[in-house]
């Protein structure tokens, strides 16, 4: 079966156009965004609260990406 996209719908870069610095910049984000989830996962509940407003500061920080 055919997929079909439409317009406005972006493609991934086949992994031989991806540069080291792209793959290095997308794991430390997604390390940074895993830690807020690391600590909200502990059973301290100060730790817990530190990481839910520190996850909450940082989504609304960053610019809407579409």
């Amino acid at each position: 079966m055919a997929v079909k996209k439409g317009p406005g719908v972006a493609e991934a870069a086949p992994p031989s156009e991806a540069t080291s610095a792209d793959r290095h910049g997308l794991l430390e984000h997604s390390r940074e965004f895993l830690d807020f989830f690391w600590d909200i996962a502990k059973p301290e509940q100060e730790t817990r609260l530190e990481a839910t407003e520190k996850l909450l500061a940082y989504l609304r920080a960053r610019p809407e990406a579409r």
